[in-house]
């Protein structure tokens, strides 16, 4: 009998495994919540980023509540930081998607120029994203030293951010389909993880060498694989509603094991676990560094893992992915498929209606596959 290969079209419902039941620290939502969402709500409006219609999805997803889950156990000026940071990422995030590599590139360019140069004028006519990234970066720069190292491992950590939104722009105008682990080199920044972890480290003033620890260089890779593998396994239906089809690492394993649905998340399940455990004993590993600044690196540490559970915790609590579904579908772990929708980039004022609220057309075209090999046990620390 002929080998018949896996459909990848999504089943009417699946299952989404939970990658993080091993992980000891539990969900947290900082006591400056409200008062931050107000605030920032009222920051990012204030740019006109979208339309009205485009906004109003936007602050239903909630990003104020993904600060105030991953930066607990901060002050209200790192929540209120963090928030303000998820509305840029996202932001940058729907401006992008709808891009080429030139598109991409020239947002890209802005952005990265209102960090190098906070105290430059902003062009007139320039795209929002340059005045919102300047405010940001302002206020941040603000609440440490001058010459802080946080300032450059965050600048550092965008910018590989923001290079990879450009390459991941590039492979989607190639129709360039990658192999898990060279996609996963990619994902892991253009998830955000790694300026989103650099905030951390802001207000506890850590010594280099702490920073630089190879213990947490590692932590902060497996926390962004983490992070990255939980946003696409949970995105995946908006995601394929969008057309973004071969951006995903669920899709890819399906593709490059030649596997269904339910072994491809079977197979994420088994990494994530994996590295769930390594994070853990990694964690148990960490060295002293004396009284004073042992203390400090609880807090650091705290916010890391605090980062890749509240991910978790606000995807089911916003309507980001799930819409007003998240928390039955957290209880059941059922997801069904979205149908064909778009995001919230305001287009062209000669454009119709669809075409103002960022609809992007649903490719059928499958990209041809580009495969490498990685060990297995990558994801295991020494």
């Amino acid at each position: 009998m002929p080998n018949v290969a896996p459909s990848y079209d999504l089943p009417s419902t699946y299952h989404l495994p939970d990658l993080l039941a091993e992980l000891p620290w539990p969900r947290l939502l900082s006591e400056h919540y409200e008062e931050v969402r107000v605030e920032s709500d009222a920051w990012i409006e204030s740019f006109n980023p979208f339309n009205e219609k485009g906004q109003e999805a936007f602050r239903a997803c909630d990003f104020s509540r993904l600060s105030a889950l991953t930066y607990s156990p901060r002050e209200k000026a790192i929540i209120r930081l963090g928030a303000d940071l998820m509305d840029l990422f996202f932001t940058f995030d729907e401006y992008t998607d709808i891009q080429d590599h030139a598109g991409a590139l020239a947002y890209r360019d802005i952005v990265d120029d209102a960090f190098r140069n906070p105290d430059k004028p902003r062009p007139e006519g320039e795209a929002c994203l340059g005045a919102i990234a300047k405010d940001f970066w302002n206020r941040a720069r603000a609440i440490v030293l001058p010459n802080a190292p946080c300032l450059g491992h965050f600048l550092k950590d965008w910018e590989g951010f923001s290079s990879n939104v450009v390459q991941e722009a590039e492979d989607r105008m190639n129709q360039r389909s990658r192999g898990f682990y060279d996609y996963l080199k990619i994902r892991r920044h253009t998830s955000g993880s790694y300026p989103t972890l650099a905030l951390c480290e802001f207000g506890l003033d850590l010594p280099e060498e702490v920073y630089q620890h190879p213990l947490f260089v590692v932590l902060r890779d497996q926390a962004a694989d983490l992070i990255a593998l939980i946003n696409d396994v949970y995105s995946l239906a908006m995601e394929r509603s969008r057309g973004l089809n071969w951006h995903n690492s669920v899709m890819l394993v399906m593709r490059e094991q030649n596997v269904g649905l339910p072994e491809a998340m079977d197979w994420i399940l088994d990494y994530g676990q994996r590295v769930v455990k390594s994070f853990n004993a990694n964690v148990d590993a960490l060295p002293s560094w004396g009284p004073e600044v042992d203390e400090r690196v609880k807090v650091y540490v705290q916010g890391i893992a605090q980062n890749i559970r509240g991910v978790d915790d606000w995807t089911f609590e916003s309507h980001r992915y799930f819409g007003p579904k998240g928390m039955e579908i957290k209880r059941t772990r059922m997801m069904s498929p979205f149908p064909p929708g778009h995001g919230f980039v305001r287009m062209g004022e000669g454009a119709d209606e669809e075409d103002k609220e960022g609809a992007i057309k649903n490719d059928a075209v499958t990209p041809s596959l580009v495969s490498q090999v990685y060990p297995v046990d990558y994801v295991v620390a020494a």
